[in-house]
């Protein structure tokens, strides 16, 4: 498994990389800039094809890739018009920019291809029962996934907000629960535990989640709003830490591998 992981971490980023040189390269293809060079991976050559110019290569390391344009390093710039530095300012911002669209772009297209095979995910706010973890009071009592909770110590609940609201003083107490199972209602009596991170009652129960077929078109939809949302919420995350004065919880690239490595496995 572990080696696996591995793998799956360098075809994972190599993949990501080479988007990211692709949108370079189109970009440079559509200014009319020499390209030298369009390599998937690094070190030496074990596949080449040199077209119109452009040697094509695979490289014996598949970790990435990268574009080389003619004129780009100012030391070997010639001001030939086919060269990166000659041309105009908003060209070069074009090129520059299109690397990281293109991984963008890739965002989008794999969050419709999610959307249309698996569907769209959605918590349902009523109070019937998703999951039941282990080693918790729910489990002990025997709750199983779908059972319907319909009151707290008498206090009727329909919604999965109240249920979390009634369990916030039931710490450490025997609690009674009205489940109902399919055609069946009965009452359980449990000891509710403690939740560290909130010192309100937990009992080890998420709420139940839907899934909805989307079509081509609503994939598509939600596909494109899914990166764009991911966006908004992380200049959201971080304008919130810079203005507490907080440290924010993000991650460098071991933390992207290791996100990455966890997918994987």
């Amino acid at each position: 498994m572990f080696i696996i992981q591995i793998l799956g971490i360098c075809i994972g980023l190599g993949f990501l990389i080479f988007i990211h040189e692709l949108g370079h390269f189109t970009a440079a293809r559509l200014c009319k800039v020499r390209v030298l060079t369009f390599a998937f991976g690094f070190g030496p050559d074990l596949l080449k094809y040199v077209y119109k110019g452009t040697k094509y290569c695979i490289k014996a390391v598949p970790f990435g890739g990268f574009v080389s344009m003619a004129g780009e390093n100012p030391d070997d710039a010639t001001g030939g018009k086919d060269e990166y530095l000659s041309l105009i300012w908003y060209k070069k911002i074009f090129i520059a920019f299109t690397g990281p669209f293109a991984n963008y772009l890739l965002a989008a297209v794999m969050f419709c291809l999610i959307f249309n095979i698996y569907g769209i995910s959605t918590v349902s706010t009523a109070s019937k029962i998703g999951a039941v973890g282990e080693n918790y009071p729910a489990a002990a009592a025997g709750l199983l996934n779908g059972d319907e909770i319909k009151a707290i110590d008498g206090v009727n609940v329909s919604l999965w907000s109240e249920i979390s609201d009634n369990l916030k003083d039931k710490a450490d107490k025997e609690t009674s629960f009205l489940i109902e199972r399919g055609t069946t209602t009965f009452e359980i009596t449990m000891l509710v535990v403690k939740n560290p991170a909130t010192g309100g009652g937990l009992i080890g129960v998420s709420p139940y989640i839907t899934k909805e077929k989307a079509g081509f078109f609503k994939s598509i939809l939600y596909g494109v709003e899914a990166p764009i949302t991911q966006s908004v919420m992380t200049v959201v995350y971080l304008a919130d830490k810079l203005f507490s004065l907080e440290k924010p919880d993000v991650a460098g690239p071991i933390g992207i591998m290791q996100v990455m490595g966890k997918a994987v496995k």
